[in-house]
């Protein structure tokens, strides 16, 4: 049977500025990428939170390593009514 080891770096922020906005930041890094930079994915998010409702955004780059698979970009939002129910969309 055979093994291998994956070595990777995730790196993750937070920053919450006022009682109702705040930001995230992350990254993903292969450490055993020899001919590139090494990321395997960033991503980045903003949220809006009230008493009556959430609006989160977030943007998300994966890079590939393989011919056969595309790199790809992900937009999301979600809206949630914290009273109702939540709504999610999908772009890319």
């Amino acid at each position: 049977m055979d093994t291998f080891s994956i070595e990777e770096l995730r790196l993750s922020g937070f920053a919450k500025w006022d009682d109702h906005w705040s930001i995230r930041a992350s990254t993903l890094r292969d450490l055993e990428e020899q001919n590139g930079d090494g990321s395997l994915s960033h991503t980045a998010g903003l949220r809006y939170e009230d008493e009556c409702f959430i609006f989160d955004g977030s943007f998300k780059r994966s890079f590939t390593r393989s011919t056969d698979i595309q790199a790809s970009d992900e937009l999301l939002f979600r809206l949630t009514f914290k009273t109702l129910a939540e709504v999610e969309t999908q772009a890319f």
